[in-house]
């Protein structure tokens, strides 16, 4: 376990231990991953560090995830296929923090 400056997250890191306000309340419990939309709301908080469990997720960027998602596609040329391909884009997209 490491611990960390809230300003130095990054999604995806896991938290090795629970992450509580001034009053106590826990954030995040032990295991959460991290969301960039959670890193803001410990800025937010006034948290200043958290423990994170050792060795970070790496999280691909949405711009890789749609280039291996291109990558794996390639050739298709099957309509039924190119929507599939399509859905999973669209996903990946709305799921980008």
């Amino acid at each position: 376990m490491e611990l960390v400056s809230v300003h130095q997250l990054k999604p995806g890191d896991v938290v090795g231990a629970p992450v509580t306000n001034s009053s106590g309340a826990v954030l995040c419990p032990t295991g959460y991953v991290l969301s960039q939309e959670a890193i803001d709301q410990l800025l937010h908080a006034g948290v200043e560090a958290a423990a994170i469990m050792g060795g970070r997720l790496d999280v691909p960027s949405v711009e890789d995830r749609l280039a291996q998602l291109d990558a794996r596609f390639e050739g298709v040329s099957d309509p039924v296929l190119l929507q599939v391909k399509a859905c999973i884009a669209q996903y990946q997209r709305d799921r980008h923090v």
